[in-house]
């Protein structure tokens, strides 16, 4: 049975995790097409790294990151990519060290020591700058105004999800250690540009009043844990592809499913999708439900972005 359902699977989250990834990228002025203009952030690190583990599948992905790398690179953090690189297939890895050499060719030279011994002769330049003013592209704004780094990313996600943060929320959603959210948190509060409750431990949240007009924007774009959701779609692509399934028994099949949802519950809770239980019929029932589960959280991830 999961020899029918897992590549049925994979197609069907393939093609949907392509269509959030060409959405944000005609956010950011691509010049790539989509039905509507996304309502949520983009996450542009896990924008990124999704289309180096995507861009087998739609080869169209190439020429936005190669356009990326000569236009925008410099509105990543190099920090933060490493940090959420770990999370992803060894094939993203591999490519992401070309993408780090295009923007080191490019002239962003913090790019060198990720791109390592990679040689390119560099990316074109074709396209225009990237087009930031819409809500979905707020974090980069912010990272414009404030700079690349952790004061940005979490003022765009405390304005992306309304109400009180713990840092170690801030933290997980942003993939910075909870440390540096913290002294971010403080700094920023004690300048009076978010508000910290006096709860201990400290929760901090910032006021959409105070930041919209300086962004130019009448609501704010709301906040998605799309590294965690993009890291879930290519884990499950990269574990069908791999195919040592092929020649599983159900049971031990199950049991790697298994171990791909307790590496990314988070994503299913973000997607409000729950998570796959063991059931009374173990294997095949299971690879069932996880694969229902997994495309609902896509078609989640469609729908929010």
């Amino acid at each position: 049975m999961h020899r029918e359902i897992l590549p049925e699977l994979v197609a069907v989250i393939r093609d949907r995790a392509t269509n959030v990834a060409w959405a944000q990228w005609a956010a950011l002025g691509s010049g790539a097409m989509a039905p509507r203009a996304p309502v949520a952030l983009v996450d542009p690190e896990a924008l990124v790294l999704a289309s180096l583990g995507l861009v087998g599948h739609e080869r169209q992905l190439a020429s936005l990151l190669a356009w990326w790398s000569v236009r925008g690179s410099g509105l990543l953090s190099v920090q933060r990519m490493r940090n959420l690189a770990v999370r992803y297939p060894d094939p993203v890895r591999h490519r992401l060290k070309e993408f780090a050499a295009y923007a080191r060719a490019a002239g962003d030279h913090r790019w060198k020591g990720m791109a390592g011994k990679a040689e390119t002769g560099g990316a074109s330049a074709a396209g225009g700058e990237p087009r930031l003013d819409g809500a979905a592209a707020a974090l980069l704004r912010l990272r414009l105004g404030l700079g690349v780094g952790i004061k940005a990313d979490i003022v765009a996600a405390m304005l992306g999800v309304e109400g009180w943060w713990t840092v170690r929320e801030l933290a997980a959603s942003t993939a910075y250690t909870s440390r540096a959210v913290r002294r971010a948190a403080e700094e920023l509060a004690r300048g009076g540009w978010i508000t910290a409750s006096p709860a201990t431990p400290a929760e901090y949240r910032a006021r959409p009043a105070r930041w919209l007009p300086l962004l130019g924007l009448e609501v704010a774009a709301e906040w998605r844990d799309w590294q965690g959701l993009y890291a879930l779609v290519l884990a499950v692509d990269a574990w069908v592809r791999g195919e040592e399934w092929r020649d599983q028994a159900l049971e031990e099949a199950e049991r790697s499913a298994r171990r791909l949802v307790d590496a990314h519950r988070a994503a299913f809770k973000w997607a409000g999708v729950a998570v796959p239980r063991p059931v009374s019929r173990p294997g095949a029932e299971y690879i069932r439900t996880f694969a229902e589960a997994v495309v609902r959280v896509t078609r989640r991830m469609e729908e929010g972005v």
